[in-house]
């Protein structure tokens, strides 16, 4: 649970669809449409189109059961979840 600058509290979670976690992201962002699409669209993003760092790629083989080497930049996400935290950048 997140309680916005507004008072307002949310749940903040993954929705099932990009528009439902850009309003999800919306009311802890303080109504910031812009933001909350962005991203929005970065945690929908397809994993295999996310262009990674080739200093990331390295490090991605140190990740338990992760990429093949990292020498590819393919990472199995399938218990793998990333959250972009911008609450402390912006609030």
């Amino acid at each position: 649970m997140f309680t916005n600058t507004l008072g307002e509290t949310i749940q903040v979670r993954v929705g099932a669809s990009e528009d439902v976690t850009s309003e999800l992201l919306k009311q802890v962002l303080d109504n910031h449409q812009v933001a909350a699409d962005i991203l929005s669209r970065h945690v929908h993003a397809d994993p295999s189109e996310i262009a990674l760092p080739e200093e990331t790629r390295g490090d991605l083989g140190k990740l338990p059961n992760g990429g093949s080497g990292g020498s590819d930049g393919v990472v199995d996400v399938d218990g793998l979840g990333i959250w972009i935290d911008p609450i402390g950048e912006i609030g």
